[in-house]
């Protein structure tokens, strides 16, 4: 396994150790269920933490195999240009619009037509793909500012997270390092625990204070790291019954057809919106990931073949994403498709999983545009 393999893995798998070992010693959840108290016992945290690994597996290996599917790609300069001015544009349009956010009402009229394309343009996912170019340390800088402004401007913290992600992996592709730099990059978070949680503080306080909510910061460990891991909720779901019959048997193809050609032929009744609805109500303005395991518990719990058809249907788009993402260097194929599919696996909301397959059929079109020259793989 290559250096940044094993960074990926170490990035998806890293927060699922940590939420468990907090579970197991505190004897409670993370996040928005910090104040449930869970004795969590070694079995059921092994059980829980491959819950977790074999999906992931089960991705890896089906778009592994996908690859071998011939798809024509872009040539590698031209494509380092046009993602990096695609980036700059969504820059201007929310310095010069601003850009809509969390839990808000859209904006309308000219404005919000220039928010709704930098919105498509999606930046949080233009950041991962750059990563693995040969973009300059210059632009590759621009570009991670122009993301965290853009997160800013949303009131969100997705931005910040995906950009230190990009850091790691653009740091890791473009210097040679050794196992032993490479272990000592893993153990920064735990050897400045201490600075890394007052910036997390602070940025959660700023936070905030824009979406004018207030929060404990003797909390903040268990809200970071429930914001970045998902095994509170699966808990919550494994442990009670959620209704998991109302789920539309076919929301995941519904979801898909209403993002990209914007008609509603099923009823799009997710997961997520009945977890959501039990949990934070119809008005509270922000949702709770449900990760990748927690979905796929919640729809176990309802009809079989509605869990078939919908996982089908998902897997099916997610070797779609895989394979339209354009090319910058082929070996890099796999991991810029986890890094850029990392906030939609987080939630596992099927809508943000909607967002990414609309985003990278946006870019082909934009590349046919372009008259850029198309190679065979």
């Amino acid at each position: 396994m290559n250096k940044i393999s094993k960074y990926m893995v170490y990035v998806y798998i890293a927060p699922i150790i940590v939420s468990l070992y907090f579970i197991y010693n505190t004897g409670y959840l993370l996040g928005d269920f910090r104040s449930y108290s869970y004795n969590l016992d070694f079995t059921e945290a092994s059980s829980i933490f491959l819950f977790y690994i074999l999906p992931l597996l089960f991705i890896y290996y089906m778009v592994k195999i996908s690859g071998h599917v011939y798809i024509y790609d872009c040539e590698n300069k031209r494509l380092d240009v046009i993602f990096f001015r695609l980036l700059l544009l969504t820059g201007v349009i929310t310095l010069l619009f601003g850009a809509n956010q969390i839990g808000q009402v859209a904006q309308s009229g000219f404005s919000g037509l220039m928010i709704k394309i930098a919105s498509k343009l999606n930046p949080l996912a233009i950041l991962p793909l750059l990563t693995f170019s040969a973009i300059s340390h210059r632009k590759f800088l621009v570009s991670v500012l122009i993301v965290i402004f853009f997160s800013y401007m949303q009131h969100s913290l997705q931005g910040i997270f995906i950009s230190i992600l990009c850091i790691g992996a653009y740091y890791i592709v473009n210097n040679k390092i050794n196992k032993i730099t490479l272990n000592f990059l893993f153990l920064l978070p735990l050897i400045f625990i201490g600075p890394l949680l007052d910036l997390i503080s602070y940025v959660y306080t700023l936070r905030n204070e824009m979406r004018g909510v207030a929060f404990d910061s003797n909390e903040i460990l268990s809200l970071a790291i429930g914001r970045i891991s998902t095994t509170s909720s699966l808990i919550e779901i494994l442990h009670n019954n959620y209704f998991s019959q109302s789920v539309s048997d076919f929301f995941s193809l519904g979801i898909m057809l209403e993002r990209l050609l914007g008609i509603t032929l099923f009823d799009t009744t997710s997961p997520s919106n009945i977890f959501n609805l039990a949990i934070v109500g119809q008005d509270a303005g922000y949702s709770i990931f449900m990760g990748m395991p927690g979905f796929l518990a919640f729809l176990m719990k309802g009809d079989i073949t509605s869990f078939i058809f919908n996982v089908i249907i998902i897997s099916l788009v997610l070797v779609s994403i895989y394979l339209l993402i354009p090319v910058f260097n082929r070996r890099y194929r796999i991991v810029a498709f986890f890094l850029i599919m990392y906030l939609s696996f987080l939630s596992f909301d099927v809508w943000e999983i909607s967002i990414a397959f609309q985003t990278v059929v946006l870019w082909r079109i934009i590349l046919l545009f372009n008259n850029l020259s198309f190679r065979r793989i």
